[in-house]
């Protein structure tokens, strides 16, 4: 039941953030997630989602974790798994992960509820320390724990071909936190160097080379040095003579300085899609809910269902909207089955105006702006509290659901300093549009000044919206990329928003690009006219236009009509008969009767 219930939904495998080949990040699916689980092996595992801009950015972060853990294989293994590809996202949240990135550390022989939950946040030093705190060794490794005295060590490196690091007076803190860090860090080199723990009053680490020369320096060599396994390790790397494994990151792509792609309404795939990644994925992996979060979901889909998003979809819109209203309780194992009755997109859809030039990019964060401004910009015409009413519920639903965590706390901080501070104008305040679009406004500012960014699509860098090209009235003057030094014209710009979001384009024109690099490479290069990759790519005010495929839900109503005709005509065809045999029957008894009279 599980699996035909699976099928019905959009699912899309997703290309992750990590290279299984370059990277020491090993790949993790829903074919071998559970190799975490009893395992002979401690993991230390990041779930994360490829839409999110912090895991985007948190890339670096992880890979330096992994390189530094390299040497910990005989032990730990380091992995990673997108989220984010619909394949996974149900065991995603079997593991309850609800926040991205989440890392969690899984000891040897552990099940679920073993798991340690680990910030991300946290530096990488003091990660380490964490699993090297809950780390669980095997026979081998805990022998080599064992404390000796230091003429048992000398002795030791007297007779040993490769040099010997005695690590003395450590206590039971440091035990966990230095000593099995360092140990890990020779597991692999075995053949290169030996670690021995040694008795003392103090601690200090003491080299003794193969020609018996002894170097000796204390645990603190840097004061206030926080990671003082990284120091150690250098120092007894420079004094053996060994190499030390260089961290080799990835290139960041460099950012454009024009958008090559403007649209001029919202797609209705890319509603029903946020639509479906926000009810299957975001909403149900939570298990208890307030009468306030169904309360915020219900309006959202109350607005949602009254879009123009093709006969069927919209009903079940609608009907999801109506299962939850009125409801103080929610069971998740109910609504999710009730959900699978009500799919709202055929599977393998994939994003039209939120289509990225590669898979991390866009996709349903662009989606999730896409929807709020549909509905903010929607709701207030039928009156200023209406709108205000639809954006707290949204503001809501990001607080409390929003995987991305960094992002949702950013949009939290926007939406509050708009509210509250004076440099912004009453209208922006006030009108539940403007305070949205002022809120996107300041995501945009902000993500394109982060010299840490990795979220930023190459063929869509952040700008203000509308930009002048869209919008040349909603200016009046100011510097760019500081919002409240722009000189605004609202009444412009509510315009924009209405004619912008106030329709859907139908039928829709999608940014297909079936070959990215070669596309990206054709834009950068100002190759911007002729086809690549089955895809028109038109020049049009110095702005690159991508006309693809018709999106399937110009499809769907091509065949609604079809199949409405071929009712009718069927409808028309079975009357014509019925009414031919009542013709026929009356015209035989007639004959009948006529021949009987005579």
């Amino acid at each position: 039941n599980n699996n035909n219930n699976d099928t019905k939904q959009n699912r899309r495998n997703i290309p992750g953030l990590y290279d299984d080949v370059t990277d020491e990040v090993a790949y993790l699916h829903k074919s071998n997630i559970n190799v975490v689980l009893n395992s002979r092996q401690n993991w230390l595992v990041e779930f994360y989602a490829s839409w999110c801009g912090h895991c985007q950015s948190y890339v670096d972060k992880w890979r330096v974790v992994a390189n530094r853990m390299s040497d910990w294989k005989k032990t730990l293994f380091v992995g990673a798994i997108n989220c984010g590809d619909d394949l996974n996202a149900p065991l995603c949240a079997q593991f309850n992960v609800t926040n991205y990135p989440t890392i969690m550390f899984f000891p040897r022989s552990s099940s679920l509820s073993d798991a340690i939950q680990i910030d991300s946040d946290v530096e990488v030093w003091k990660m380490e320390q964490i699993v090297a705190s809950n780390l669980v060794l095997n026979k081998e490794e805990n022998e080599a724990m064992t404390v000796y005295g230091r003429d048992a060590i000398e002795e030791r490196a007297a007779k040993s071909p490769v040099p010997v690091v005695g690590l003395y007076g450590l206590t039971s803190d440091q035990m966990q936190s230095l000593a099995i860090p360092v140990m890990m860090h020779f597991n692999s080199r075995g053949s290169e160097i030996k670690l021995y723990l040694g008795k003392a009053n103090k601690c200090e680490v003491i080299v003794y080379s193969t020609g018996g020369v002894q170097e000796m320096f204390s645990c603190s060599i840097e004061p206030n040095a926080e990671d003082i396994v990284s120091s150690i390790l250098k120092r007894i790397f420079t004094l053996s003579g060994l190499k030390k494994k260089s961290i080799a990151l990835q290139s960041r792509q460099g950012k454009l300085s024009k958008r090559m792609v403007y649209y001029t309404h919202p797609n209705p795939t890319d509603i029903l899609l946020t639509l479906n990644n926000m009810l299957n994925v975001e909403f149900t992996s939570h298990t208890h809910f307030t009468r306030d979060d169904i309360h915020s979901m219900e309006l959202i889909l109350n607005v949602a269902s009254t879009l123009d998003l093709g006969g069927p979809a919209k009903m079940k819109v609608g009907a999801i909207a109506g299962y939850l209203r009125g409801r103080s309780v929610l069971s998740v194992r109910q609504f999710k089955s009730f959900l699978h009755r009500n799919v709202l997109v055929r599977p393998n859809v994939d994003w039209v105006h939120c289509r990225g030039s590669y898979p991390q990019y866009r996709g349903y964060p662009c989606g999730l702006w896409t929807l709020f401004h549909t509905l903010v910009t929607r709701s207030s015409l039928s009156g200023a509290d209406t709108g205000r009413e639809v954006l707290h519920a949204i503001a809501h639903y990001v607080d409390v659901f929003f995987s991305c965590r960094d992002c949702a706390m950013h949009f939290h901080a926007a939406y509050s300093r708009i509210a509250h501070e004076s440099t912004f104008p009453d209208v922006v305040r006030h009108h539940a549009s403007l305070h949205l679009w002022a809120a996107h406004n300041i995501a945009n500012a902000r993500i394109s000044q982060d010299a840490m960014d990795r979220s930023t699509d190459p063929l869509f860098p952040k700008h203000f919206f509308p930009s002048k090209e869209q919008c040349g009235d909603c200016y009046e003057s100011g510097t760019e990329w500081s919002f409240t030094n722009v000189q605004w014209d609202y009444d412009h710009v509510l315009l924009f928003l209405r004619g912008y979001y106030m329709h859907f384009e139908r039928p829709a024109i999608s940014d297909v690009v079936v070959n990215p690099s070669d596309h990206l490479h054709a834009v950068v290069n100002g190759e911007g006219k002729g086809e690549v990759a089955g895809v028109e790519v038109h020049e049009q005010n110095h702005q690159v236009i991508l006309k693809g495929v018709v999106d399937h839900h110009e499809w769907i109503d091509r065949n609604e009509k079809t199949h409405r005709w071929l009712l009718y005509l069927g409808g028309g065809l079975v009357v014509g008969v019925l009414v031919s045999m009542v013709l026929s029957r009356y015209n035989a008894k007639k004959r009948w009767s006529q021949h009987k009279m005579k």
